[in-house]
């Protein structure tokens, strides 16, 4: 992140401390979604190939390849694209980093944080209660 801030000369300003967070956030959830899906695939092998088809698919419904305010002048169905967990973490490190702040509806913001919450709660519960069977299906 340092060379591309001092290669496209961007001002350093207190948006920085966004980072971390956003970054935290994508760990996060990453890790609730890991934990859930890691029981279930010790079980049934083909949730890996449903992973990868969600990975790549996330890719396109996040805003990786196009930004939030792209998003929200499309109208609703660009906000319908903002409610996907992923994209405040990543509209966030973005806009840390290009140095201004981040402009998301409180609502989409909101959602991101409770699905990141469930997430990790709802992952580590089903993988504390299976992760004793686990070794049984390796």
């Amino acid at each position: 992140m340092i060379p591309i801030i001092i290669y496209f000369d961007t001002p350093i300003t207190l948006h920085l401390l966004w980072v971390p967070l956003g970054i935290i956030m994508a760990g996060l959830m990453g890790g609730g979604f890991g934990l859930f899906f890691a029981s279930i695939n010790c079980k049934q092998r083909d949730i890996e190939h449903l992973f990868r088809f969600i990975v790549r698919a996330g890719f396109f419904f996040s805003p990786v390849m196009w930004t939030a305010e792209m998003a929200l002048e499309r109208g609703n169905l660009g906000e319908m694209a903002l409610w996907n967990p992923m994209a405040t973490p990543i509209t966030m490190v973005r806009h840390a980093i290009e140095g201004h702040a981040m402009e998301l509806p409180f609502g989409v913001v909101t959602a991101s944080v409770s699905f990141l919450v469930a997430c990790l709660i709802f992952g580590t519960m089903i993988f504390t209660k299976s992760e004793r069977k686990a070794v049984k299906y390796l």
